[in-house]
């Protein structure tokens, strides 16, 4: 049974119409998103959300979309454990994250296997904005890979992502690298075979320095945000224009929309070849 139809009878018609009756699930933490006219039913919507999952036990409430400097989602626990901390897997792999604290969606799970797959033998990855390690933990364990790096400048943010690496025993083969990827990735340049930017709101920002962490002929894998008619060409411009200011040039291999937005925005990714 679905979570519409059982609040059936307990919500108005109306009030049926306008829930939301999609949420997140990572690990025991359930996150869902309440309309303003249903706020005085919120703890009936989590207390039949809880009844009808067993492995929940916490179900909080989203009170804000990405934001700040961490791009992190607020969240506020409506009933259940008040630890917003969530114990989850995805494609075999186990990882601690700290809702609240550190910008995760289990959402891109399909995306991140997607990556994976088409990570080659022997190939350094690195991977801006890398939260707390699920693409690169993914990418190891589902690539031969030599090596991932991920920058991340969110404290608590890495201290999930360490965890995370001796909890899939990938000391050797994984590091996180705490900062600004503008400045820890000086060390870098002309690293890596492929580089992954999963940070739609920003990632044009840091293009450049992406370029210059890039070995010759690497891929970037570039996400970004876009209008829903015709999201790809423009996007590919700005893009192919920095390297062009950096003395590079850019094939594309594939691009795709991940995710809508909005009615008028969607979430793409431009997989790039660097010349």
């Amino acid at each position: 049974m679905d979570l519409k139809a059982a609040l059936k009878g307990k919500l108005s018609e109306k009030q049926l119409a306008i829930l939301n009756k999609s949420f997140d699930s990572v690990g025991q933490v359930a996150i869902i998103e309440i309309p303003e006219e249903l706020q005085k039913k919120k703890k009936l919507i989590a207390e039949t959300l809880l009844k009808q999952n067993k492995q929940f036990k916490t179900i909080a409430e989203k009170v804000s979309g990405a934001g700040g400097k961490y791009r992190i989602k607020k969240l506020k626990v409506i009933i259940g454990s008040k630890s917003l901390t969530a114990e989850y897997r995805e494609s075999g792999c186990s990882f601690k994250v700290s809702l609240g604290k550190v910008y995760f969606s289990p959402r891109f799970g399909t995306e991140r296997l997607r990556l994976a797959k088409l990570v080659q033998p022997k190939e350094n990855v690195g991977v801006f904005f890398a939260g707390c390690g699920p693409y690169c933990i993914v990418i190891m364990k589902h690539s031969k890979a030599t090596s991932c790096v991920g920058f991340e400048w969110n404290p608590v943010a890495v201290k999930d992502f360490e965890e995370n690496i001796r909890k899939n025993k990938m000391q050797t083969q994984v590091q996180a690298v705490k900062g600004d990827v503008k400045k820890t990735a000086e060390k870098f340049k002309g690293k890596f075979d492929r580089i992954i930017m999963p940070s739609p709101s920003n990632a044009i920002e840091y293009f450049k320095t992406a370029l210059q962490c890039c070995k010759k002929n690497a891929v970037i894998h570039y996400y970004c945000f876009s209008e829903t008619s015709g999201p790809f060409k423009k996007r590919l411009e700005e893009v192919k224009k920095i390297a062009r200011e950096n003395g590079k040039s850019l094939k594309l291999l594939d691009s795709k929309v991940v995710r809508p937005y909005s009615k008028e925005i969607c979430q793409i990714v431009l997989d790039l070849r660097v010349k």
